[in-house]
C-alpha cells in the first residue's frame, strides 16, 4: 500500500487559475483551467516521468511522458487542466474545480509530494499564485501565466474588489485586447510601463460609465514604433482605483 510523503521541493506549483473565462486561450482558443510551474533552482530539472494531480487518493492521475521535458532554472511552464491532451501544447486528464480543491506535483515514485496546494473557491479570471515567485505567499492576483508574478519598479498592488482587468492573447504578438470594468462611473487612464518603470504608451480615455470595456494594444509606444519583446506592465486607474497586469510581447 503506498502512503504520500513530502519531500524538499525543486520544480514548484506558482500559480493557477481554476475559473479562465476570458484571460488566455491555448491554441484551440478555448479558455480553460491551468497552472503554472516554476524551478526556482540553479539547476536544470526533468519533470518527464513525473506526475500531476487533483486527487489526494490518485497522485499518479496524470503522467508527464514528454521526452526531455526539462524546465531550465528560473523558467516558468504553462500546463492546460482541461482533460484534452490531444490538443497542442501540455494538457491534463483532469481540470480544476472553481470551487476549491487539491493539486500536486509527484515524484516519478508515485509516492513523494514535491509540492502541493489545498484551495478555497476562486474568482473568475483571477490567479492565485505565489508572490514573488517561489515563495510561502499565495495571493490573489492578476494572471501571469508563463511568466514571473513579481512587480518590479512600480509600487502597486491588483484591488480586484474595485474592478476587473484582463488581457488576451497573453502572451502576444502582435496585438492584445485589454479588457476592463468599472463599477461606477470614473475618469479612466491607461498606461504601460517597462519593467523599469518607464511609461511606453498611454491612453486616456476619459470619463467612462460603469460598464465593460475594450481596447487594443498593437504592441507600440508612443511614438507609433513598435516595441521589443519582453514584460510589460499595464496600469488601468479609475479615477483613484487601479488594477495592474503583465503582458508579454512574444515575438
Amino acid at each position: 500500500l503506498k502512503t504520500s510523503q513530502t519531500i524538499v521541493s525543486d520544480i514548484l506549483i506558482n500559480e493557477f487559475m481554476a475559473d479562465n473565462t476570458i484571460t488566455i486561450a491555448d491554441a484551440n482558443n478555448e479558455y480553460d483551467d491551468w497552472l503554472e510551474l516554476y524551478n526556482p533552482t540553479l539547476n536544470p530539472i526533468s519533470l518527464t516521468g513525473r506526475y500531476l494531480t487533483d486527487k489526494k487518493d490518485n497522485l499518479t492521475k496524470y503522467l508527464f511522458t514528454q521526452s526531455n521535458l526539462v524546465l531550465n532554472p528560473n523558467e516558468f511552464l504553462l500546463i492546460w487542466c482541461d482533460e484534452q491532451e490531444t490538443q497542442e501544447g501540455i494538457h491534463t486528464n483532469f481540470k480544476l474545480s472553481a470551487g476549491g480543491e487539491f493539486i500536486a506535483l509527484v515524484e516519478s515514485d508515485g509516492i513523494s509530494i514535491i509540492d502541493s496546494i489545498s484551495f478555497g473557491a476562486q474568482t473568475a479570471d483571477i490567479s492565485f499564485g505565489r508572490l514573488p515567485d517561489g515563495t510561502d505567499n499565495w495571493t490573489e492576483m492578476s494572471p501571469t501565466p508563463g511568466g514571473s508574478n513579481n512587480i518590479t519598479s512600480i509600487d502597486e498592488e491588483f484591488i480586484p474588489s474595485k474592478f476587473t482587468l484582463s488581457a488576451y492573447p497573453n502572451p502576444f504578438n502582435p496585438s492584445t485586447t485589454i479588457q476592463y470594468s468599472i463599477s461606477n462611473s470614473a475618469n479612466v487612464k491607461i498606461k504601460i510601463f517597462d519593467l523599469l518603470g518607464n511609461l511606453i504608451w498611454q491612453k486616456d480615455e476619459g470619463k467612462q460609465s460603469a460598464g465593460l470595456y475594450e481596447i487594443t494594444w498593437n504592441g507600440v509606444n508612443n511614438s507609433g514604433t513598435r516595441i521589443s519583446s519582453g514584460v510589460y506592465l499595464l496600469r488601468v486607474q479609475a479615477d483613484n482605483n487601479y488594477s495592474t497586469l503583465k503582458l508579454m510581447l512574444l515575438k
